[in-house]
């Protein structure tokens, strides 16, 4: 069964069919992922990113030390409607219960690089901004 989570990364080079290797901190009950989960992949835009820019497929994890988790992920999908932080900040209050709360609340109350685990209707959410 594969499972949905969510990282966030700096900017990324112009994207090709290529894998992506991520070297980046845990959150969220993210050490859980491994080959065959999706990925959704934002770049952070205080970073210099877009906001969200591909889902793709888990190929391989293994733990980087400490709460760090390294993953190479193969693109699947380029996302075709943005989505960033001005549009999921203002829904980080998590008494919502939205998946725009969940999102909002783990990617972008704390401004750093992360993976992070997320439930189906988040999943969901974010699969309408891919064509």
């Amino acid at each position: 069964m594969t499972r949905p989570f969510a990282l966030r990364c700096g900017p990324l080079p112009p994207l090709t069919d290529a894998p992506l290797l991520f070297d980046l901190p845990t959150m969220w009950a993210s050490k859980k992922i491994g080959p065959g989960d999706r990925v959704y992949v934002f770049s952070a835009e205080h970073l210099g990113g877009v906001g969200l820019v591909l889902r793709g497929r888990v190929l391989a994890s293994e733990p980087g030390g400490g709460i760090r988790w390294r993953i190479t992920v193969a693109p699947e999908l380029q996302a075709t409607r943005p989505l960033g932080r001005a549009d999921l900040r203002p829904h980080a209050d998590l008494a919502a219960a939205t998946p725009q709360a969940e999102l909002g609340h783990r990617l972008f109350r704390q401004a750093t690089p992360k993976i992070i685990a997320i439930s189906a209707a988040a999943a969901a959410l974010l699969d309408s901004h891919f064509g």
